[in-house]
């Protein structure tokens, strides 16, 4: 099984993005990854969702590794630790 990671506007219009949470058959290609058919573990009566790589109100956008990587350098919660011991800030360079 895998539980893609939704972008934070990469969700279906009309859908609460606390209440969506994907899952979809576990694949060890790659290539195959983006073509998963994913449901909605929060609905019983789920359809089936597509993922895609440009929001287009229908499908999700997974975070992609530039999401991932943006999130490290700009958010100081994805960051160790300070040499003063605070948490470090997007300019912090002595991590």
């Amino acid at each position: 099984m895998m539980i893609p990671q939704i972008s934070r506007f990469g969700h279906p219009q009309g859908i609460d993005p606390n209440k969506f949470t994907l899952i979809t058959s576990f694949s060890s290609e790659r290539g195959q990854w983006m073509r998963s058919k994913c449901i909605n573990i929060h609905d019983p009566q789920s359809r089936i969702y597509e993922l895609r790589d440009e929001y287009d109100g229908r499908r999700a956008v997974p975070k992609n590794f530039f999401t991932l990587l943006e999130s490290y350098q700009n958010h100081p919660e994805a960051k160790s630790l300070g040499r003063d011991g605070q948490p470090c800030e997007f300019d912090t360079a002595d991590c």
